[in-house]
This record gives structure tokens, C-alpha cells and sequence, in this order.
């Protein structure tokens, strides 16, 4: 190889490298924000969130998390290892996490006091998922100056 390959070769792994940190980075950012932005009564909500490659989790698990450190924990240590040629999940399998997202619970708490108003969560009136995607898309548009 010529010296002008070699150094386009060079070139071409340190870009490579940044943007599988890159991604890395905003893939840990939204998954943590996402996990942080679901309401917590008992814990399962937050607990459920599970990251997985090739395909998202399709069965729930029985972990509450409330603070949501062991979810976090999770996430954070699988992310440096993934593929970043492979897409990956976070995904929630509760039956109510919809609810939890857009709302719709199905009564109004007694006496106007309690988890929800309007259906929708007191901890989350718009929802975790939605708000965060939205700030990081805004992020990243600035950073690409898009």
C-alpha cells in the first residue's frame, strides 16, 4: 500500500471509531432518559425497560426498579458492547405502558386527587418516550447544524 492509502485507511478507522462512540453516546442518552421519565408507583414500569440487538423484548419481566438503578445499570453496561452495526431496543412489555405514554387511564382519581388527571400520569403528563426522542432529535439536529 502507498503512504496516501495507509493514511486514508488510518482516516477511515478513527471516523468509524468516533461514530460507533457517537451512537453509542445517543443511544445511552435517550434509553437513560426514557427510563428516568417513566412514573414510578410500585416500580415495574421503570424496572421493565430491557435493552436487546436484532429484534425488541416481547415479554415482560417481574423486576421493580423504582429508583431505576439496576435497569440503568443494565443499560449502561450493555451498550459499549454492542454491534453498532445491529439495531437495538428498548423496550417495555407492561401491559399498561402505553397508558403510561398517551394517557388514556380510565376514570378520574376520587376527590381530584391521586396518580392521574385528564388520564394521564401526574409524574409523566407527556409521556417518556415521545419528549425524550423529541430532545435528543433536537440535540442532534443542532450538532449537525441540520
Amino acid at each position: 500500500m502507498t503512504k496516501f492509502e495507509l493514511d486514508m485507511d488510518a482516516m477511515i478507522k478513527r471516523i468509524g471509531l468516533k461514530a460507533d462512540t457517537i451512537m453509542r453516546k445517543i443511544a445511552l442518552d435517550l434509553f437513560l432518559a426514557v427510563i428516568i421519565k417513566t412514573p414510578v408507583d410500585s416500580g415495574m414500569a421503570r424496572g421493565n425497560w430491557q435493552f436487546s440487538t436484532g429484534a425488541p423484548a416481547t415479554a415482560p419481566i417481574t423486576r421493580a426498579d423504582q429508583a431505576g438503578t439496576t435497569v440503568v445499570a443494565d443499560v449502561t453496561n450493555k451498550i459499549p458492547g454492542w454491534d453498532t452495526k445491529k439495531s437495538i431496543f428498548l423496550s417495555n412489555s407492561l401491559p399498561y405502558i402505553r397508558t403510561l405514554e398517551y394517557g388514556f387511564f380510565p376514570t378520574s382519581p376520587r376527590k381530584g386527587e391521586g396518580k392521574t388527571i385528564g388520564g394521564f400520569s401526574r409524574q409523566a403528563p407527556a409521556g417518556m418516550v415521545r419528549i425524550s426522542v423529541a430532545k435528543i432529535s433536537g440535540q442532534l439536529n443542532r450538532l449537525i447544524g441540520a
